[in-house]
């Protein structure tokens, strides 16, 4: 069953080791916008150019250097890429997403690829476990909003995304099954990286690896 989620992350950047271009640098008022002298500014705007083509954008306390944000693009898809700061929340998006045709391994000792986040005690099966008890969508409605970029150009869909949970709880082999657009890919593949989960799914008690089939809608409203 497919799920409703209105969904925003600014892009993302900064923080990289990829060699950058020429820094251009603007000393900005308390508003964030009008341009001031630079023993007058409040905040310090830089942009600049990763060779890979990321444009990356951070805002600084005047004071102190301190980085209050952090956002980065690719020009000419407006896909997100590097590292990128909110409200004091990391996020990382150099990541490549790819996609694929083949859908998860069936295993009938399993759920359904789309039913491994639920218990299923005739199996012997355990879901895997998040920080907090929250089940995955519980997970994507708290840490997740709508793509701001995205919400202006109106994107909408469905994105279905396959991912492997390893014996030892890590998310790996993240890939999209369905595209809506790369701009919301990437979104949900940057949540599904992020999963917080402390235990892995068990199978009669023993950690199995598992295959995940998991659909997002996005609504603009």
């Amino acid at each position: 069953m497919f799920r409703t989620i209105l969904f925003s992350i600014l892009a993302s950047a900064c923080f990289s080791h990829i060699q950058a271009q020429e820094i251009n640098t603007r000393y900005l008022d308390s508003d964030k916008k009008t341009e001031v002298k630079k023993k007058k500014a409040s905040f310090i705007e830089e942009q600049w150019i990763r060779e890979d083509g990321c444009r990356i954008r951070t805002l600084k306390n005047a004071k102190n250097s301190e980085i209050l944000s952090s956002t980065g693009v690719f020009p000419e898809t407006q896909v997100q890429c590097g590292v990128w700061l909110h409200k004091n929340i990391k996020r990382n998006f150099d990541f490549n997403l790819e996609q694929t045709k083949e859908f998860c391994p069936s295993d009938s000792l399993l759920p359904s690829a789309d039913k491994r986040f639920e218990d299923n005690d005739s199996l012997g099966y355990t879901a895997p476990l998040l920080e907090g008890g929250k089940t995955l969508i519980q997970n994507i409605v708290s840490n997740f909003q709508y793509p701001e970029v995205a919400r202006q150009l109106e994107i909408t869909g469905v994105v279905v995304l396959l991912f492997t949970i390893t014996k030892e709880g890590g998310v790996e082999n993240v890939r999209v099954l369905s595209s809506a657009h790369p701009i919301l890919d990437k979104a949900t593949a940057q949540l599904i990286y992020d999963l917080p989960i402390q235990k892995p799914a068990m199978l009669n008690g023993k950690p199995v690896e598992v295959c995940v089939r998991f659909p997002m809608r996005f609504l603009i409203q």
